[in-house]
């Protein structure tokens, strides 16, 4: 049984615009990066050394350890996190935003504070100049051990427009980086 020429046509042209509807979806999905590898909501796995590039800032994250303050032995013990930074924005600027690097566990959050006490031999970064910081997160009710591995996430920031105030430095919600880190316990 063959078909005639008409039931072929109608026949092609049935399937024609649904083949025509997906490829053009894929096409689009391709052009926009809907198909490349994704990071998770952790963005990409980075190594202690490793050199981290983000819009404004260029952080080499050195190590983590778990420490207590010496002239206070009753004070709670505090997280402290080695790094190199360097501003590579074109404007001096008197902190790195405490939002761009967070600690957690592998597994969760750790509770340590958010806002970390910082620690540099400068007051203020200046553009391409690099210096060493401590980022100190205090840690009420640390555990007797310290954690085998310490979670770093980094996010990155955006210029955002702001009409009242010029425009302005906002950190993206998303981490763009995770380092899973030795804790050193030095208390």
């Amino acid at each position: 049984m063959s078909l005639s020429r008409t039931e072929l046509r109608a026949t092609a042209r049935l399937w024609l615009v649904p083949v025509a509807v997906v490829l053009a979806v894929l096409a689009l999905l391709v052009a926009t990066g809907g198909l490349r590898a994704g990071h998770g909501a952790t963005g990409r796995r980075a190594a202690a050394g490793e050199v981290l590039e983000l819009a404004r800032w260029r952080l080499v994250v050195h190590d983590v350890e778990l420490a207590r303050d010496p002239y206070d032995r009753k004070a709670d013990p505090h997280l402290d996190v080695h790094l190199g930074v360097t501003l590579t924005g074109d404007r001096s600027t008197y902190a790195l935003p405490s939002e761009v690097l967070s600690v957690t566990g592998p597994s969760g959050p750790l509770g340590v504070q958010d806002q970390p006490s910082v620690v540099s031999t400068r007051s203020g970064y200046d553009p391409d100049v690099p210096q060493e910081v401590t980022l100190s997160y205090l840690w009420p009710g640390a555990p007797a051990t310290a954690p085998g591995v310490v979670r770093l996430l980094v996010r990155d920031e955006s210029m955002q427009e702001n009409f009242l105030t010029s425009a302005d430095w906002e950190v993206r919600p998303t981490p763009v980086a995770h380092l899973d880190l030795p804790c050193a316990d030095l208390r």
